[in-house]
């Protein structure tokens, strides 16, 4: 559904816009493009038309199931799946990266590129940095304390906050570049839970994305089993 005004409109009323699977991600590309991400497709809304990306246009088989979208700079537009990650560029997909190209986790749920266009991947299994061709993941071996990771905010301090399967991670985005060019070894990672003030559940929500968002006040909102979890990093010592 989406809101224009006052108005709900239900695109699906019309029956070439019937999905006929769960929606799992919505993303807005910079030229007004609407990409949704459900069970068993991906649908791009352009000019008032809908269509289907699939394996004709290079989708890895088994990758229907879509659960991350992203633009980059640049304008190609990135997807992550179950079966990996994909670049969608001039109307083809590229070869999906998998786990065997050097991802964390082959099952990616969350896309983030910072401000120099780097890229991060989180899927079932860490977190990945792709920059200027290269892969570096980050696992339990690197001091992840959990390797099931859900979504990313980045804070004003340049600190990501990542939501796990049990609390909140804080690692700083320059110790996870000295990692990647071999400056350091280990991560150094902040854990937030029941003690922090996380009340309810430390098990945060995931599957449908974003699953999280940054304030222009520059808080941070995580849902969980639990309720909502608000972090204000400014005050957080």
């Amino acid at each position: 559904h989406w809101f224009r005004g006052a108005n709900l409109t239900d695109p699906a009323a019309r029956r070439t816009w019937q999905l006929g699977a769960a929606v799992r991600t919505i993303f807005q590309q910079s030229d007004g493009t609407v990409w949704v991400g459900t069970t068993s497709a991906l649908r791009r809304f352009s000019h008032g038309r809908m269509s289907t990306l699939g394996k004709e246009e290079g989708l890895a088989s088994g990758s229907g199931f879509v659960s991350a979208i992203v633009e980059r700079a640049g304008g190609s537009v990135w997807v992550g799946t179950a079966s990996g990650l994909q670049e969608f560029r001039e109307g083809r997909f590229l070869p999906p990266i998998t786990k065997a190209q050097g991802l964390a986790g082959t099952n990616v749920v969350d896309l983030y590129e910072d401000g120099e266009r780097t890229l991060w991947v989180l899927s079932q299994g860490g977190i990945s940095r792709i920059s200027r061709g290269k892969i570096t993941a980050f696992t339990k071996a690197s001091g992840l304390p959990e390797s099931d990771v859900y979504q990313m905010l980045e804070d004003n301090a340049h600190n990501f906050w990542v939501s796990s399967r049990n609390g909140l991670l804080r690692v700083s985005r320059a110790d996870l570049d000295d990692m990647a060019q071999g400056r350091k070894k280990t991560l150094d990672v902040d854990v937030f839970g029941a003690a922090d003030g996380i009340q309810g559940s430390s098990d945060f929500n995931f599957g449908y994305h974003p699953s999280a968002c940054k304030l222009h006040d520059g808080t941070l909102w995580f849902p969980t089993y639990g309720g909502v979890v608000t972090v204000d990093p400014s005050r957080m010592s």
